[in-house]
């Protein structure tokens, strides 16, 4: 039954990684006719507002579930429900309270607030993966001399 449960979250790692680098693949192919010919403000509210953020966040996200996928299933099942929605929810909030029209020093862009968070859950992710090994390497190495 565990091992069926293991098999099962690296199939939705598969499967959450495929899904983020065809979103990736769409989003980027379809830049130019999505913003060819628009106006000043439709830029600012769809561009600078929500595509760009999401194109980021899907980039980075795309890029950590490919190397999750050579890390242990309990490993990546734990940083799926423990690690990852808080980060994201985090950057979510606070790409959320930008506004458009910010892009100087003090005050990024939503897409720079995005990256930012995403470099967060990259650090997060590699402490957690490099945190969880090290223990599961110290218990089977307890283990095993007894």
């Amino acid at each position: 039954m565990k091992r069926i449960l293991c098999e099962k979250y690296k199939l939705v790692n598969i499967g959450l990684f495929i899904l983020l680098l065809s979103a990736f693949g769409v989003m980027s192919t379809n830049y130019n006719n999505w913003f060819q010919d628009k106006d000043i403000y439709f830029i600012y509210k769809v561009f600078d507002g929500v595509y760009h953020p999401v194109m980021v966040t899907v980039k980075w996200l795309a890029g950590i579930l490919g190397v999750l996928l050579f890390v242990p299933t309990h490993i990546f099942k734990k940083w799926l429900l423990y690690v990852a929605p808080i980060i994201l929810l985090l950057t979510h909030y606070l790409v959320q309270d930008i506004s458009v029209y910010s892009g100087n020093l003090l005050n990024p862009t939503r897409a720079k607030m995005a990256e930012n968070g995403m470099y967060v859950l990259v650090i997060v992710t590699i402490i957690f993966v490099i945190g969880h090994m090290v223990y599961d390497y110290r218990k089977n190495k307890t283990s095993r001399s007894v």
